[in-house]
């Protein structure tokens, strides 16, 4: 059973190497009004989302074998909990940053959906 020490040593590891992962992503450049859409609405919220899933079904793979992990459901209620309506969670996420960076040199060239 790792100790609590451990387990925010593991978290402040994988949030560096997110960091470093997210900096050296690149958008391709497009005027797809569809595509930036879903780049400004769902990505920044579901990417950190899938992340974070992929971390909880790791740190925990006896609670996954039993079926006491549900991940739509984690999924779901991790979206509900951080949907950036009512919270500001994800707001300085990394991977959050680089795509309202993205976007914004993308809007200029796109036209309304």
């Amino acid at each position: 059973m790792p100790t609590e020490q451990a387990a925010k040593e593991r978290k402040e590891l994988a949030r560096i190497i997110e960091e470093g992962i997210y900096t050296g992503l690149e958008f391709e450049g497009h005027d797809d009004p569809r595509l930036l859409y879903l780049e400004e609405e769902l990505l920044p919220t579901l990417v950190p989302a899938l992340k974070e899933l992929l971390l909880e079904a790791s740190d925990d793979r006896e609670r996954l074998k039993k079926s006491t992990l549900n991940p739509i459901d984690w999924l779901a209620q991790y979206l509900m909990r951080n949907n950036p309506r009512y919270s500001d969670a994800l707001l300085h996420h990394p991977y959050s940053l680089m795509v309202k960076n993205h976007t914004r040199q993308v809007r200029g060239r796109v036209k309304g959906p």
